[in-house]
Parts: C-alpha cells; sequence; structure tokens
C-alpha cells in the first residue's frame, strides 16, 4: 500500500480542476462528488489533529500534515476520475485510509519532536532520562478502567524501626478488608533493626495474612519505600498506611465507591486516634483535611466546607494503580520525609484530579508524642532533605509563587549562590506536558473560599500605629512560638509588625479577623486583654473578630449582651530594668540603647563599641557574665575591646563570645566552633544596631524572629480591651502604616 505513494505526484497535473468539476462522480452513490470529497478528505484530516493534540512534537505534525494533503488530493482525482489515477481506485477506500494511518504512525515512532532532537543537539543524555523517554507512558495515556475492573486492594505499609506494630498492623489491615477484596499487603522494610521478618516471627505468620516483604538492606527513607511498594503493588486499588494504624471495620467500603465513581481520584479517609497499649481506637473523630501554607507547609482545615481535600496529610490516602502510574506515583528525587503529600496533592488537582474524603471510612492513627517513649520516631529525618523535598514540590508545581518561600528563613540556603539545590525538575515537565496540567493560578481560583474569603490572599499588608503613642503592634515569640502582642516602636522591616485582614464573615466573603502576615497567629480577644491564638482562616472562632472603624476605632465586632462593644488601646507600660544590663530587644533603628558603632579601630580587626558616652562591656552577675553598658572612662579599656569574625562577636579580654542565653539577657560564653551555633551569630549594622539574625528548627516550625541588643530596654505595653466610649475620650486610635501589596497577591492579579 506504502508503494503507491510516490503516484500521487503524477495524478494532478492532467486535468484543469473545471473538467474534474464538470465531469461528475460515479452514479448511484447518492452523495454528490463534492460531499464525497468533503468527507474523505475530512476522515484524512483527523491524523494530523490527533497527533497535535498528543503534543508529540511539530515533526511528526508536519509530516502527517503533508501526509493527509496528498492523500486528500489523491481522494479528489479519485472523485473526479483523473486517468491516471484510476488505477489507484481498485483498492477500496478503506484501504487507502489504512496506508494513510500507516505513515502518519511511522512518523511517530521514529522521527524526532523537538525535546529528544534538543537533546541529541546537546549530545548527551543519562540512561535514567533515556530510559524515561522511551517509556510509552510518557507518550500515551493510558484508557480510564471501568468501574467494574476496580475491584481489588494492595495495602502498602512503609515500615522503619517499627518493632512491636508491624505484625498488629498487617493482623488488622487483614481482619478490616474484606477477603475478596484484599489482594495483598505489601510491608516495605527499611534496613529495620531487627528486620521485620524477625520482628514478627517468621515470615510464614505474614504469608498466612496476604502479606509479603521487601526488604532495603540501605534505608530508603519513607518517600521512596511508598514509592517502591506503590510500583511493586498489583491490585486496582493501592493504599498507603503508616506502619502504626488499625482500620475500622467497613473502612474499604467508601474508598472503593469513591475510585470507581472517578479512577482519577485520591481519597483520604479519617483519621481517629489509636492507643498503642490497648490497639484499640480512643477517638472515634477523624480528622482528613489539610491546607497549605505559603511556606510550603501544611495545617489540618476539617472545617473546609463539602467533601474536597486541598491537600492530603500523606500518610495515609487510597488512589487507584490506573491513577498512580498514569501521574508517576512519588517524585523519585525526594529523599527521607516531608513534601511529598504536597507533591501528591497538587500533581492530582492540577493534572485532571481531584482528591475527596472518603466519608464512612475510618482508620485509627498511633500519632507520635515525645512523652511517650513507645511512640516515638526511631529513625532520623535530615532537615535539608525536607527542605528540600518541599522546595522542590513547590518549584515543580506552584510556578511563580515558588519564589515566596525564598522570604522564610528555612529556604534561604536555595537562593542564588546558596548550599542548597533542588536538582532537575524535568520529570515533572514529561507528566506537566502529558497530562496538560494546569498552572497554580487554576488551583487558588479552585480553593479560593480559602485563598480569597479566608484572606490568604491579602489585599495589602500593614503596620498598625497608635496615633498617641506613635507605637506599633508587635507580635511577639517566646522559645520559637507565637506568644503574643505588645507595643514597640515601628519598624517597616519587622516581618513582627505586618498584618493583614483574615478569616471568612459569617455571610461569607473576607475579612473578619486581623492575622500576622506569613504566620499562623491571629488577634484573639479574651475578657479584658488580647492575645494570640492560631488563626481559624474559616470564621469559627468569635474571639478573633475585629474590623478597623473610619473614626480608627479597632473594635471587637463580636459584642457581648449587655455590655458595651470593646476596643482595643495600648495598656500602661511595664516598668523599666533599673539596672544597666543589655537585653534583647525589637530592632529599631535610632532607637538609644540601640546605637553602639564601632570606635578606636585597630589594624589587628578590634574595636570598642560606643553609644555616645557609653561603652559596650560585661560583669559578672550572679556568676554569670553578662553585657553591660557603662561610661566609657569607668571601664578598663582592655574590657572595652571587641572583634567580629565569622558572625561571633568576641570581647577580647573574656575570651569569650557574646551568646544568646535564655532569650531575654545575652550573656558572654566559651565560643563555639564559628557557624555552629545561632545563639552567637550577630550582625553589626553600620546604624548601631547589634543584631542577632532570625533562626528556626524543627524543619521551619519553630522560629526565632531576629532581635538586637538594647542597653535601654523599655517596659512592654500590653494589648488591652476598654469601652470603644473609654479608648474614644482618651484618644488611642490606630492607623494603618506602610500599606502595600504582597507579592502573592501581585501575582495573582497579573
Amino acid at each position: 500500500l506504502a508503494s503507491g505513494f510516490p503516484l500521487h505526484l503524477k495524478c494532478f497535473p492532467h486535468l484543469p480542476v473545471q473538467q474534474k468539476m464538470a465531469q461528475g462522480g460515479p452514479k448511484g452513490t447518492g452523495l454528490s462528488p463534492a460531499k464525497r470529497a468533503s468527507v474523505r478528505v475530512g476522515l484524512l484530516c483527523l491524523g494530523p489533529l490527533l497527533v497535535f493534540y498528543l503534543d508529540l512534537g511539530w515533526n511528526p505534525v508536519l509530516f502527517c500534515s503533508c501526509v493527509a494533503l496528498l492523500w486528500s488530493l489523491l481522494e479528489v482525482s479519485l472523485v473526479y476520475r483523473v486517468k491516471l489515477c484510476l488505477g489507484c481506485k481498485k483498492v477500496p477506500f478503506p484501504l487507502r485510509v489504512l496506508a494513510a494511518i500507516f505513515l502518519g504512525v511511522q512518523a511517530c515512532l521514529f522521527l524526532p519532536g523537538e525535546n529528544s532532537a534538543a537533546a541529541a543537539g546537546e549530545g548527551l543524555q543519562t540512561a535514567g532520562e533515556a530510559a524515561t523517554s522511551d517509556d510509552a507512558s510518557l507518550l500515551f495515556v493510558a484508557p480510564v478502567p471501568r468501574a467494574a475492573d476496580i475491584q481489588t486492594i494492595s495495602v502498602v505499609l512503609p515500615c522503619a524501626n517499627e518493632t512491636g506494630f508491624v505484625l498488629k498492623t498487617v493482623q488488622s489491615v487483614f481482619d478490616a478488608t474484606p477477603a475478596d477484596r484484599l489482594k495483598e499487603i505489601i510491608v516495605i522494610d527499611d534496613a529495620s533493626r531487627p528486620k521485620v521478618v524477625d520482628d514478627v516471627g517468621g515470615v510464614e505468620k505474614l504469608t498466612a495474612l496476604r502479606a509479603h516483604v521487601i526488604r532495603n538492606d540501605v534505608a530508603q527513607g519513607l518517600i521512596r519505600s511508598k514509592k517502591e511498594g506503590g510500583d511493586a503493588a498489583v491490585g486496582d486499588i493501592i493504599v498507603f498506611l503508616d506502619c502504626h494504624v488499625k482500620p475500622i471495620e467497613g473502612w474499604t467500603d467508601s474508598i472503593l465507591s469513591n475510585l470507581k465513581e472517578n479512577p482519577k481520584r485520591a481519597v483520604v479517609p479519617g483519621i481517629s486516634s489509636l492507643n498503642p497499649d490497648t490497639w484499640e481506637e480512643s477517638s472515634s473523630y477523624g480528622a482528613s483535611k489539610m491546607c497549605m501554607t505559603w511556606r510550603a507547609d501544611f495545617f489540618w482545615c476539617n472545617e473546609f466546607p463539602g467533601v474536597e481535600v486541598p491537600i492530603m496529610s500523606g500518610g495515609l490516602l487510597a488512589l487507584t494503580r490506573y491513577w498512580w502510574e498514569e501521574t508517576g506515583g512519588y517524585d523519585a528525587e525526594m529523599h527521607a520525609w516531608g513534601g511529598e503529600n504536597l507533591d501528591q496533592s497538587l500533581r492530582t488537582w492540577l493534572c485532571g484530579g481531584e482528591i475527596h474524603v472518603a466519608h464512612g471510612s475510618r482508620v485509627a492513627h498511633m500519632w507520635r508524642d515525645s512523652s511517650k517513649p513507645k511512640t516515638r520516631l526511631h529513625y532520623s529525618i535530615p532537615t535539608d532533605d525536607v527542605r528540600r523535598n518541599r522546595m522542590r514540590a513547590a518549584q515543580a508545581w506552584m510556578g511563580p509563587w515558588a519564589e515566596k518561600l525564598l522570604t522564610f528563613p528555612e529556604f534561604e540556603d536555595f537562593r542564588e549562590g546558596g548550599r542548597l539545590h533542588v536538582g532537575s525538575l524535568e520529570t515533572f515537565e514529561r507528566y506537566r506536558k502529558k497530562l496538560k496540567c494546569n498552572n497554580f493560578d487554576w488551583y487558588i481560583n479552585k480553593f479560593r473560599h480559602l485563598y480569597v474569603d479566608a484572606g490568604m490572599l491579602p489585599t495589602s499588608v500593614f503596620n498598625l500605629k497608635e496615633v498617641q503613642s506613635g507605637m506599633c503592634i508587635h507580635h511577639e515569640f517566646v522559645s520559637g512560638h507565637s506568644h503574643g502582642f505588645h507595643m514597640s516602636p515601628c519598624s517597616r522591616n519587622s516581618e513582627l509588625q505586618r498584618f493583614h485582614w483574615s478569616n471568612v464573615k459569617d455571610g461569607g466573603g473576607c475579612c473578619s479577623g486581623l492575622k500576622v502576615w506569613d504566620w499562623d497567629s491571629c488577634l484573639s480577644s479574651a475578657g479584658s486583654s488580647v492575645s494570640a491564638s492560631r488563626c481559624t482562616l474559616l470564621g469559627h472562632s468569635a474571639g478573633e473578630r475585629f474590623e478597623l472603624s473610619r473614626d480608627g476605632l479597632l473594635k471587637v465586632t463580636q459584642k457581648k449582651k449587655g455590655q458595651p462593644q470593646q476596643c482595643v488601646v495600648a495598656g500602661h507600660a511595664d516598668e523599666s530594668p533599673a539596672d544597666d544590663h543589655v537585653r534583647f530587644a525589637a530592632c529599631a533603628a535610632g532607637k538609644a540603647g540601640q546605637s553602639f558603632v564601632k570606635h578606636d579601630l585597630q589594624p589587628d580587626g578590634s574595636f570598642e563599641l560606643r553609644e555616645g558616652d557609653s561603652c559596650l562591656t560585661h560583669a559578672v552577675v550572679s556568676g554569670q557574665t553578662v553585657l553591660v553598658s557603662k561610661p566609657c572612662s569607668s571601664i578598663d579599656a582592655a574590657h572595652r575591646v571587641w572583634t567580629h569574625s565569622n558572625g561571633q562577636l568576641k570581647n577580647v579580654a573574656a575570651n569569650h563570645c557574646v551568646d544568646a542565653g535564655d532569650g531575654v539577657t545575652p550573656i558572654l560564653y566559651p565560643c563555639y566552633a564559628p557557624h555552629s551555633n545561632n545563639k552567637q551569630e550577630y550582625v553589626l549594622h553600620d546604624e548601631g544596631l547589634i543584631e542577632m539574625p532570625r533562626s528556626w528548627n524543627d524543619n521551619g516550625r519553630n522560629f526565632f524572629p531576629s532581635k538586637c541588643l538594647d542597653a535601654r530596654p523599655v517596659g512592654q505595653r500590653p494589648l488591652v480591651l476598654v469601652s470603644c466610649d473609654a479608648a474614644l475620650q482618651a484618644g488611642q486610635t490606630w492607623e494603618k502604616l506602610w500599606e502595600e501589596t504582597p507579592m502573592e497577591t501581585e501575582l495573582y492579579n497579573l
């Protein structure tokens, strides 16, 4: 058939179009020649259109288009009986169409698309990339399975040093899962000591429960263990569970019905609490929904309306093997733990799938509790891996919003020139292209109730200044956690003084509360005081309701029956410390007590730190060496000499470094190795600030804001509640300061 192709080129120059039209088509067809030709040409055009739709590259598209064009001219000539082409008519039209398709398939298989051509031009391709590019799953989308074909379940249990829990979990899964549904239980033994097989008492016990073990002699981490189990699963549905759970009877019913309804759906069961001592469910309340923060972290948001889940928790979920294979499962370049749930959730939502709560399905889960040795984690989670995983998921799916992560301290190492890198994102791009995934703004619009109505995309951010005192509301942290609010000198650059309106109003829309920008901390009214509480973004906390009125009053909008409406004012200041000790305070350039500049700089780099006639030195108080500020003339010259190297501020005479101590009063302490302890990291600014930069731990969940040495600390003024009439009479009104649109909102408004 293909050998007839060169004949087409000889079939056209012998008869003008007008003569062909005059001859008409064959008799008895019931269709005019024009209609017959149109139908045939239309069928031939389906080939190049399909190649274009599958996005296989411009070379195959152009070739198939040329084939369709030439074949279309052949069919037109046959309809109008061109002499030299009449021999072609001996071949039936269906076979001629098959010949055209055959040539098109040849083009798709052998002609390079633009991606492979570029790779060939570079002359380099790793074995892994070559294998991926040859994988047919990255070229063609598999057909969606019928509901009748989704019947069996593979349960994957990643286990790392879960001694005593593995057999209980396997037994619980086996007992709670219908026999005709359970295909297998796959236990991934991630280098456990003792081995899982030895811990459970032999492989025979597992075999009797339809379980088998895949062992990693070298620990691969949670993510890769789960991927290994998912790739090995043969059931129609893959369920991922932790290795310390107990499914509750009937747990599979909702999972099956959900995935039969939509095979592109992932589902999350209700996750309740498991008592590890009794191995019984201690509470039937089951959490299912999580939402994502701008720092690529997540928090429980079960009050989010409907069955849709913005972000999966990651430990317990189910999806069809079809959808696992179509989306590529977990990212093979993620390590250890963390971030895989963000990747899997965003990948599902953006690429044509969905995530639902499996109502009626419940799995009791043993939660980690540091106070209970039995529940403690028995493997390490490298912090760098967790940060890299989260940044990798963000850069893969969040587009320009991923730049927001670089504003948080735990991701500073990923800035240009930093020591951490996310690696190649080429695999993500392949799946994005294959599945025609949406951009992140689609996700924002999908969950508009969270991002717009709840204020996660703030209209503006601002400082709140009390007009009479000229001071601003300041967010206070203690031991890494949000602690409350007080008044402090206004600073545009302080992330602890930037606020925005947040939380859904009762009638819908934004906003009913006042939130610290980028932190899960809202103003909350309680009695006569104002405290900090975790934000109820979806508006279910009466204590978090505030508004700034036109006359400048900061009002509590939830009015108590029979009581006057309350307003926020700055309370009386605590007494300032009576001693000359230097303490930590919020950085405020130009403030008295925070303006130590270098004097008498020596060739060896040593110097004095002076503010006016006072010098920074040290004194022993109650057995501890603290920093003090005294008149320079009263201090021995040797005791007021300092050096600053590798971030450490060292007193030459004491040969000790400035250390944060208890976080309130800085001390002198033996110097650590440079850059090994954040408590001894300081920056000396030209305007006189001696700043301890912000830091973090627990993968960014504990935050230590920057603060400065202050030789004249002032007593803190708390926020209190009084009647709005009293606030107005006292002249305590508020105004926004340095109001601007944040980057996340600017990106959305583009």
